[in-house]
């Protein structure tokens, strides 16, 4: 039977830790024997480029300088953290995706989250294949430019088709939302018609706009993951496909905070990470703050939930003429966020709660069905 510390390389830390601007202490889990029980979070590094075109396997050789510039910030709690160090190569990339979703699992077992940091996206198939074993179904919201369900004959899980692959994999994901996508790069029409998976893409625009707003997007969401090359070059010069439109980086911190705020994200990911890109450490330094966003907002994260009773909960009903139908919202008396609550029609006891806007209130109390609400009453009819 494997134990964590055999997945795992020690990274160079030593040098890092005698800078004189170090702040932080982070534990290594190498120090103890990997007795990681009293951690929430644990960095999980990949430094596999074996598999990604246009990408040497020397231009990632270490994950040090995101490293450093996380001992360089003042962390929220880094009691919470430990790092694992990176994960080792296996002898085929399936091997390393196999060993993920192994080292998912293990800290899924001990309510710990994954913060993974470094190659390509498509080791997102290594978090669906722990999903598998845990039998369990959740719900995943990426950060992308694109949808990446590229379907070809190929056997190859790559950077363009590794949500193709995922999707064929059996009671993982009950949800797929992609956000910040642009459109001249994406294709996603067919996935909801040949996938029993419930899909949502929405624009860089639409999100530029309504930031606050999609807080609820990312309220129940069991794995969050970020492509770096959704971040435009100008504030990511590790952008390595040299995208010149994208989110700003405070824009992915404030997505991050919302995703470690939200309490339910039990892994979250930063991909596409090549130091060789990195002009003056911008991306690895983005990276360390993407990570003390997600952080902080954990720290904060109200611990609210109205499946645990709605005590705490103001219920407001509106009448939709545009529909002919009673909808039920309810409201947090704690952070004044809202749901929408119908009827779950597999177990008619329970309810279930979709996470709204405000704004998605209000439309729907002036007579007019947000495509949000449109999409959730859609998909639970």
């Amino acid at each position: 039977m494997f134990e964590l510390k055999d997945f795992f390389k020690q990274p160079e830390t030593e040098s890092i830790e005698k800078s004189s601007n170090s702040k932080t202490k982070i534990h290594k889990a190498w120090e103890n024997g990997y007795d990681i029980s009293n951690f929430k979070m644990a960095i999980v590094g990949i430094s596999d480029n074996r598999h990604i075109e246009k990408i040497n396997n020397q231009q990632n050789k270490t994950l040090q300088q995101i490293r450093q510039h996380l001992f360089e910030i003042l962390l929220p709690n880094s009691k919470l953290l430990v790092d694992l160090g990176d994960l080792i190569e296996g002898k085929t990339v399936k091997d390393s995706y196999y060993a993920l979703s192994q080292v998912i699992t293990t800290l899924h077992s001990k309510q710990i989250i994954p913060l993974i940091i470094g190659s390509g996206d498509d080791y997102i198939y290594g978090i669906h294949l722990s999903l598998k074993e845990l039998n369990k179904n959740m719900k995943h919201v990426h950060i992308d430019y694109q949808f990446d369900n590229k379907q070809n004959r190929t056997k190859v899980i790559d950077r363009d088709n590794y949500f193709y692959h995922a999707s064929k994999l059996e009671k993982t994901i009950s949800e797929i939302s992609i956000l910040g996508t642009q459109a001249y790069y994406s294709d996603s029409e067919d996935f909801s018609k040949n996938n029993k998976i419930m899909f949502s893409s929405h624009r860089l625009g639409w999100i530029r706009q309504n930031l606050f707003d999609s807080e609820p997007l990312l309220r129940n969401a069991h794995i969050v993951t970020c492509d770096m090359n959704s971040i435009k070059i100008s504030d990511n010069p590790a952008n390595y496909l040299g995208m010149p439109n994208g989110f700003y980086a405070e824009e992915i911190c404030q997505l991050a905070w919302y995703a470690g705020y939200s309490g339910q994200t039990s892994v979250f990911g930063v991909f596409n990470y090549f130091s060789d890109f990195d002009f003056r450490d911008t991306g690895s330094k983005l990276i360390s703050q993407i990570i003390w966003h997600f952080i902080d907002g954990y720290m904060q994260n109200p611990s609210e939930n109205p499946e645990n009773g709605l005590k705490n909960f103001e219920q407001l009903h509106v009448f939709c003429e545009i529909i002919s139908t009673d909808l039920l919202f309810i409201k947090s008396k704690k952070t004044n966020r809202y749901w929408l609550m119908i009827e779950n029609r597999q177990e008619k006891t329970k309810s279930i709660f979709l996470p709204i806007s405000k704004n998605d209130y209000l439309e729907a109390a002036g007579n007019k069905i947000s495509d949000q609400i449109i999409h959730y009453l859609s998909n639970n009819s």
